[in-house]
């Protein structure tokens, strides 16, 4: 593969994967891939895509027998289908040796090999594979163990460190108390002698004082881990209108249009125009605004895209990417407005989040500042560390 398809490859790595196409081709082994305690082989299958483009996907794990003569009996689905599941890089294959290149032919439909090679599995396909490889979803039909790697977001190494601090501030507290347990004793006795109300008033505030300094953090941050409020959200309205439910998009059909949205990576969000017409110059000037409210997000641009639905379009220009001509994708997505118990007019904006869902809807109309405002929260609110 080129560089240029490298990069692409790299860029599609760990987002959700959702096609349409044909098995074809041989099946591959992956040789020597272990899988609790056991040697088999990871099995892949070229997937022609109804666009032309070809992907390699990995169907599973199958154990291998002792005699490397008996064959497993893999077949290739048949006929026109669709998959899900994930974009990643190729397994990896230890050491390169001298022979690791061999290919062995083991019958029509069967090719073993030792390693993962793009310019060697396109030999064997007869055509470019696209420099990534899709991983099956577990549920997915017609194929073998699915228990793939996936990065995560490190929650638990974070849920760790916050018990280490409630651990120290309880500690910190009972060394406290410990080591001023006279003075707390003579605070405490203080209060139910004889004074002056003045006197007991200041005595019984610094006791409590000295409480609140140790046990307020500890209260506070374990109410905040527990979700019982959260002052980042306080006084925060949603500038655009919340789609409840959302609009799942793979409810909506097969259209290349949405094929487009099925690829946003986990904490991404997409900005998509909705014009069941004709795109021209008021559909172009939404886009370009769009386009600069995105680079105003400053880091969190590259999580953000910006899309165009519509049925038709004159001159594409600059946004021949953005803007996805799909007259029966544009129906299926205004269909799904009208059916909603809100009525919204078309054009529009809407949001759509990495699970597929059209969460918010924006008019044309709306001030990009709102759109702005709503995103940076939405954006430090789906981060993924």
């Amino acid at each position: 593969m080129n560089a240029a398809a490298a990069t692409d490859g790299v860029k599609f790595h760990w987002r959700a994967v959702r096609a349409r196409g044909r098995f074809f081709g041989p099946n591959i082994l992956l040789d020597n891939r272990m899988r609790a305690a056991r040697v088999g082989y990871d099995v892949f299958t070229s997937f022609q895509l109804d666009s032309g483009t070809t992907l390699l996907v990995a169907r599973g794990w199958i154990p291998a027998t002792d005699d490397r003569a008996l064959l497993p009996s893999i077949s290739v689905p048949k006929g026109h289908r669709g998959i899900t599941g994930h974009a990643g890089p190729a397994p990896w294959s230890g050491i390169k040796l001298s022979h690791a290149e061999n290919v062995e032919q083991l019958s029509v439909h069967l090719v073993r090999i030792q390693r993962i090679s793009f310019v060697l599995l396109n030999r064997i396909v007869g055509r470019d594979l696209s420099s990534f490889v899709v991983y099956l979803d577990p549920r997915v039909s017609n194929g073998y163990d699915r228990t793939w790697s996936v990065p995560t977001s490190g929650a638990g190494k974070h849920t760790a460190y916050a018990v280490q601090w409630f651990a120290m501030a309880a500690v910190l507290l009972g060394l406290y108390l410990k080591i001023n347990w006279h003075t707390t004793t003579r605070l405490a006795r203080s209060m139910t002698e004889q004074t002056t109300p003045s006197r007991r008033r200041r005595n019984r505030m610094l006791l409590l004082v000295i409480v609140a300094v140790f046990v307020g953090p500890i209260v506070i941050a374990r109410l905040y881990v527990m979700g019982v409020f959260d002052w980042r959200s306080h006084g925060m309205v949603n500038r655009g209108t919340l789609i409840t439910p959302p609009i799942d998009i793979a409810n909506l059909g097969d259209h290349p249009s949405l094929h487009k949205l099925a690829l946003l990576a986990p904490g991404d969000w997409a900005i998509v125009l909705i014009e069941p017409g004709s795109c021209e110059h008021r559909c172009l000037s939404t886009l370009n605004t769009m386009l600069v409210l995105r680079e105003l997000l400053g880091q969190g641009a590259v999580r953000v895209s910006v899309h165009a639905i519509t049925s038709r379009a004159q001159n594409l220009g600059r946004h021949a990417s953005r803007i996805h001509l799909d007259p029966a994708g544009a129906e299926a997505l205004a269909a799904a407005f009208a059916s909603d118990s809100l009525t919204r007019a078309l054009p529009a904006l809407a949001l759509v989040d990495w699970r597929h869902q059209l969460m918010m809807y924006y008019p044309v109309n709306t001030p990009p500042q709102d759109l702005q405002k709503d995103l940076k929260r939405l954006l430090r609110a789906s981060e993924i560390h």
